[in-house]
């Protein structure tokens, strides 16, 4: 079940997802830069749409 999506501008092996009991960050991983953090899983995935 997807609840939020976002494009994100870099491929995704260029991205972390870190779990912290109740809690996930998606960061990018040269910079540190945080693109995500909130309650619940996240997971950075390839989508099949054709762009």
């Amino acid at each position: 079940m997807v609840i939020d999506d976002r494009v994100l501008p870099l491929p995704f092996d260029h991205y972390e997802v870190l779990r912290h009991g109740e809690w996930c960050t998606v960061m990018v991983i040269a910079t540190g830069e945080v693109v995500f953090q909130g309650e619940g899983r996240a997971e950075v995935v390839v989508s099949r749409a054709p762009f």
